[in-house]
């Protein structure tokens, strides 16, 4: 009961956070506008109607259902492969950041018709794409599960 409780916690909180902060840059920013915060670091308010890095991010909004079934299927099959396999407390980590980021995108996909990115860093004019926390908890979740990965294999 208690691993339960502290998967649905954790992947709640990742949820909560996400949403939270791309609540905050709806509020604060305009579509677009950028706020900034450090020489290599703005905030900026983007729809991004694709998926990562804005692939398949069309005008004409074709690919939002077939991109929500997609998650859907996806937060099922790690749900699946979490209680269905064995796994080491860091993997399950990871595994519970992947589902939670996914969550927090699909819930911006299902009520916007696309998810708010707002986290921008560049170099001079050399822009890495926008992103927002979910992106980056699913990011931190699969090079735990890759690192894991690779660490058993030399083994």
């Amino acid at each position: 009961m208690r691993l339960i409780l502290f998967r649905l916690s954790l992947v709640l909180s990742i949820i909560v956070l996400d949403q939270w902060s791309k609540n905050l840059a709806i509020a604060l920013l305009g579509e677009y506008e950028r706020l900034s915060l450090l020489t290599f670091l703005d905030f900026t308010l983007i729809y991004n109607k694709g998926i990562a890095f804005s692939l398949f991010d069309f005008q004409s909004g074709m690919q939002t259902l077939p991109l929500i079934i997609i998650t859907f299927i996806a937060i099922a099959v790690f749900i699946f492969l979490l209680i269905r396999n064995k796994w080491s407390n860091i993997e399950e980590i990871g595994i519970l950041f992947i589902i939670g980021g996914a969550i927090g995108n699909l819930i911006d996909r299902i009520t916007q018709g696309a998810v708010t990115d707002f986290i921008l860093f560049y170099y001079n004019d050399l822009y890495f794409p926008a992103f927002n926390f979910a992106d980056s908890f699913i990011t931190v979740g699969i090079t735990v599960l890759l690192i894991t990965e690779l660490s058993r294999k030399k083994e």
